[in-house]
């Protein structure tokens, strides 16, 4: 388990830990702490302050990541609820959405986080359901009273319909679990509790985990094709946090598989898509390019290997003369070296007429003229890996349609080919038939004596025109 503190931070969940570690704010797990992680930490506390919560609560990160005990593989995103426990959501790709984490894993839901609704006798299962509202999630369940256990557990029952023109009561439920011995189901303040009635004394017991119930599913992860995109996709964080400042709340970016980030935030009950503003750009531009050090390949275009401020990620571009753009590269055996950092301003190199070089956070290009003057240009467009592999998607989806034209119509040759050849086949056999050369021979003398009634037509025809004249 990692957690996300209240900052602006790119962060992995590469730790499983029983209690949380914190992940120093505006950082992954090697990168620097960025100047503002301190005010956006402050910002953290007085959020969770804001909802009641004490001093030592609010020192709780807000966010915290986990991993699935039943699928390593898959992060979860934990939202700070209450007391110690967090909410688990998995984002859904399908949808690009949050939903409650549904297994063993997630965090117990207790009691007191039930609020009653109303109840109703379910003759299927000879059993009182009782309607609940969980704060923990913020989901309508259905829960019985298990007399064995004495816990209550969860249910789900389709063929029951939530009547909220019902109000219940104080006593949700008396059941008599023994001789004398009877447990009220009630509601108070605080939300459902359990007192037991026995020998006319009355204890209320203490709060307790209710069971619910667990998927027990296990999604397959998706298998990309393993191209150069797909290999720098993989070593992307999964969640981003950041700080709004026109919003003032935090923001949680998620991957998805194109190697974009969407943008989210927790309103107090679920994970909305937050919308864009002018403060958080959405577009990588060259002014979010903050220039670290060049690296100098023989024969190869000079990487320049910047910090892009809106994800707070390290990234290696090229120059690329021939569309005056910088390009986004993923060279993995050249990764980032932070002692090679170059904080003053210095000459990076030089691209045919193109000089690069850096000016306190800002990345500059010029041109050299004749005269040897240097004229400052740009900004330049910015072509990430995000942008490439949509152009590369499309490409591949415009080879595999003609790949399955093609394939199509080699198809349909061969089929008309092969009818051609069946029919050629079935002519021939016919004409070896012995039917077919007894209908041949008297279609021959058929056809003789027509031309022979034929010649003697037209003799008697020649003989009465020679008579007239």
């Amino acid at each position: 388990m990692s957690t996300l503190s209240s900052s602006s931070s790119p962060l992995s969940a590469e730790t499983s830990q029983s209690a949380p570690v914190r992940i120093p704010s505006g950082s992954s797990l090697s990168q620097n702490i960025p100047e503002n992680s301190q005010e956006i930490y402050n910002y953290g506390v007085a959020h969770d302050k804001m909802y009641g919560k004490n001093e030592q609560q609010a020192l709780r990160p807000h966010f915290v990541l986990f991993n699935c005990t039943r699928n390593p593989q898959l992060v979860l995103l934990g939202v700070h609820r209450k007391e110690s426990r967090y909410l688990k959501l998995e984002f859904e790709h399908s949808q690009q959405e949050f939903n409650v984490h549904s297994c063993d894993c997630q965090s117990p839901t207790m009691e007191s986080d039930l609020n009653p609704l109303h109840t109703s006798y379910c003759s299927e299962i000879g059993n009182v359901v009782v309607y609940c509202w969980n704060s923990f999630n913020n989901k309508r369940e259905q829960y019985v009273y298990n007399k064995e256990s004495k816990i209550l557990e969860e249910v789900h029952r389709s063929d029951m319909m939530f009547r909220p023109d019902l109000c219940i009561s104080r006593h949700v439920m008396i059941c008599e679990i023994g001789s004398g011995v009877n447990i009220s189901i009630e509601k108070d303040t605080n939300g459902l509790c359990q007192f037991r009635y026995e020998e006319g004394q009355t204890v209320k017991l203490p709060d307790s985990v209710v069971q619910q119930i667990v998927s027990n599913d296990t999604p397959e992860p998706e298998q990309p094709s393993e191209n150069v995109f797909h290999q720098y996709f993989k070593t992307l964080p999964v969640f981003i946090a950041s700080f709004c400042p026109c919003f003032n709340r935090i923001h949680i970016r998620v991957k998805i598989l194109d190697g974009t980030y969407l943008k989210y935030y927790f309103n107090e009950e679920r994970m909305v898509r937050a919308t864009n503003c002018s403060t958080c750009p959405e577009k990588v531009t060259q002014n979010l390019l903050v220039p670290m050090y060049f690296e100098c390949r023989e024969g190869e275009n000079n990487v320049i290997h910047c910090r892009n401020k809106t994800t707070n990620l390290f990234e290696q571009y090229i120059y690329d003369w021939n569309t005056s753009e910088l390009k986004q590269v993923f060279l993995p055996e050249i990764p980032y070296d932070g002692s090679r950092r170059q904080d003053s301003d210095s000459y990076f190199f030089k691209v045919d007429d193109i000089i690069i070089s850096k000016e306190g956070e800002s990345l500059m290009l010029e041109i050299l003229r004749s005269s040897n003057k240097r004229v400052r240009f740009g900004p330049v467009a910015v072509n990430t890996m995000a942008m490439q592999y949509k152009i590369f998607e499309e490409n591949e989806r415009e080879r595999k349609s003609k790949e399955m034209q093609s394939t199509s119509s080699s198809a349909v040759d061969e089929q008309e080919s092969s009818s051609f050849r069946q029919d050629h086949q079935h002519r021939i056999r016919r004409c070896q038939s012995p039917d077919f050369s007894q209908y041949h021979r008297s279609l021959e003398e058929t056809i003789e004596a027509v031309n022979y009634v034929g010649k003697l037509i037209a003799q008697r025809n020649n003989n009465q025109f020679n008579t007239n004249q």
